[in-house]
């Protein structure tokens, strides 16, 4: 056995059990933020803290000061700058204090060091088929706990429905959790697996697998998460027929529509907790009420917060935490500097995914890059009530595909290059 396939072997491995500790994520509690946010330390964080210092040791030993530049570097690396120049601003005008401030920043930096981590790792060694196979065991994993806590009534949240181990008593983690795989295995199975030259009832059962994460994101309880469900389903349609657009692709489409919004309907009304999604009073008063708790009150806080501190509007507050908008949130950290390095981020992602998804003599190729177009567009569709790019579970699955399909792009290529 030569050393390039003993790395490739102990890369299989780490990433595996990267896989495995975001699936089902045990965590430690440190304490509390200022006595009012946990602190955990979470399988994962311990995981990609190894990756990295052995990536680094492994460098330094064999003397390897060049990586392969991944795509979205320089986006990336000026969102994260802006962040932390608008930290260290703010923390000199004690704006924020140094705790929040380090452990708010901290989590931004893992999410794209697990991208870039797991960017080098499968382009190098091509792991991304084998790593798919162990998301779909995590994902039926976590179903069958929800399964469990269904039939035996497991108390296992405040007031909303059955909930994976991995976030007791908050709906939109298990059910973002839940969305970014259903897109991505839902993409797959439409312009990858359905192409496969395999028996038909094979591909109905992987039909089913790759829509039962669906099942999470109902039970879930969370309407911002099933909205952001139904947004996908009708882009991934629509991507569907209009990239070959027939009479028979139409009916196709919308058939598919029609059956999934039955079951859909079917499962939020199978249980009280997951008809809270459609039938629900809270909803019309968090976008009714002018109280400083509901959404809109607090909407309405930020805007007069933005437009009576227009100076500090250039480069934000630094940290703010949670303020049920993601584009309120990025303008009131990183003012509107960062709104600007956001959408650059974001347009960087929508073209890259794009040409993937042009390359039509590649169907694996084009499903992730499908996956990853659909789940931006639905991620930017759920940060208008939700901070669902800071959202832990969301994000870490967010960009772990985000990685997959960029691996699988620049390994496509003849002669890789660096990209925006």
């Amino acid at each position: 056995m030569n050393r390039e396939t003993i790395h490739k072997k102990i890369a299989y491995l780490f990433l595996i059990v990267l896989v495995v500790a975001i699936s089902f994520s045990p965590r430690l509690s440190l304490g509390l933020i200022s006595g009012r946010r946990n602190i955990d330390i979470r399988a994962e964080d311990m995981v990609l803290g190894v990756g990295l210092l052995v990536l680094l040791c492994s460098a330094f030993i064999l003397r390897k000061r060049q990586f392969k530049t991944p795509p979205l570097f320089w986006p990336v690396a000026a969102w994260l700058a802006l962040g932390f120049f608008s930290i260290l601003v703010n923390l000199i005008l004690f704006n924020t204090t140094p705790e929040i401030s380090f452990f708010y920043f901290l989590k931004e930096v893992e999410f794209f060091l697990l991208y870039f981590l797991v960017f080098y790792l499968t382009s190098k060694f091509d792991l991304v088929k084998p790593l798919l196979t162990w998301w779909f065991i995590c994902a039926m994993g976590n179903l069958l706990w929800l399964a469990y806590v269904f039939i035996y009534n497991v108390k296992w949240s405040i007031y909303y429905g059955p909930e994976t181990f991995m976030e007791p008593q908050g709906p939109f983690p298990s059910g973002g959790f839940f969305l970014m795989l259903c897109i991505f295995f839902f993409n797959l199975f439409i312009f990858y697996y359905s192409k496969l030259p395999i028996a038909p009832f094979k591909k109905i059962l992987l039909f089913m697998l790759c829509l039962l994460p669906a099942a999470g994101v109902i039970s879930s309880g969370s309407r911002t998460a099933v909205i952001g469900l139904f947004a996908a389903l009708v882009i991934s349609s629509g991507l569907y027929f209009f990239d070959r657009v027939s009479l028979v692709r139409l009916i196709k489409a919308v058939a598919l529509l029609i059956l999934l919004v039955i079951i859909l309907l079917g499962v939020i009304n199978v249980t009280d907790q997951a008809s809270r999604v459609l039938f629900n009073k809270r909803f019309v008063w968090e976008y009714t009420s002018n109280s400083s708790d509901a959404r809109l009150g607090i909407l309405k806080n930020n805007v007069s917060l933005i437009a009576n501190n227009l100076p500090n509007m250039i480069i934000g507050y630094g940290v703010k935490g949670e303020q049920h908008s993601q584009y309120m949130r990025v303008i009131l950290e990183r003012g509107f500097a960062g709104l600007l390095l956001f959408a650059f981020l974001i347009f960087s992602l929508f073209k890259i995914s794009y040409r993937g998804f042009g390359d039509k003599e590649n169907p694996f190729k084009r499903a992730l890059s499908a996956g990853l177009w659909v789940s931006t567009f639905t991620m930017l569709i759920m940060a208008v009530p939700n901070d669902v790019f800071m959202v832990v579970k969301v994000d870490e699955v967010y960009w772990f595909f985000a990685a997959l399909t960029m691996a699988v792009i620049i390994n496509s290529q003849k002669s890789p290059k660096t990209h925006v």
